[in-house]
């Protein structure tokens, strides 16, 4: 019963009036935690490709909102649902996806530019576990993008510079690392 309840599911916003409810209630909860302005350099920065800022910015986010109580269950999740929740604010610009099948797997979060010239972006988690060694669970990730050819549903839109990240994270430690195509 357990294993159904843990099943990965796409969620979409249906309209454009539930998008405007959802936007504002993150907004809200988002400045009860922290500057709005901090989010858009977050934002900007990524959509940018300056990923020593993004990095820089989604540490600080996570340690200023997180609780270590926050990672019980399903910690991946839990990043997860945070970067994805900020993300709502490019929806503008990108046509964001996540958990949905493409190449031979199952890719995280992907941003999909309405501009077709601007980059696509394909984001993957991992939790890094005490044993384990930073560097090689971020390149395991990059490798699984690659190998799983998740970046066939960018392609098949003619979007052909794309952006792979790696977010590992290990409590509210947060590690990036970044590929092209």
């Amino acid at each position: 019963m357990e294993s159904d309840l843990r099943q990965k599911y796409e969620l979409q916003i249906p309209n454009r009036e539930v998008r405007i409810i959802f936007v504002d209630l993150a907004e809200k909860w988002i400045k009860n935690h922290f500057d709005l302005e901090q989010l858009e350099v977050l934002l900007k920065s990524l959509t940018l490709g300056d990923i020593s800022v993004f990095e820089r910015k989604l540490k600080h986010i996570c340690l200023a909102i997180m609780s270590y109580h926050d990672f019980a269950g399903s910690p991946e999740k839990v990043y997860h649902a945070l970067v994805l929740g900020m993300l709502v604010w490019l929806s503008n610009d990108y046509v964001i996806r996540s958990n949905r099948e493409s190449g031979f797997g199952r890719y995280d979060i992907i941003f999909m530019p309405k501009d077709k010239t601007r980059q696509g972006i394909i984001i993957e988690f991992k939790r890094i576990e005490e044993n384990e060694v930073v560097e090689e669970v971020l390149t395991d990730a990059l490798n699984q993008i690659e190998e799983k050819r998740y970046d066939v549903e960018l392609k098949a839109e003619n979007i052909h510079d794309i952006l792979k990240l790696a977010i590992g994270f290990s409590s509210k430690n947060v590690y990036l690392k970044e590929g092209f195509s």
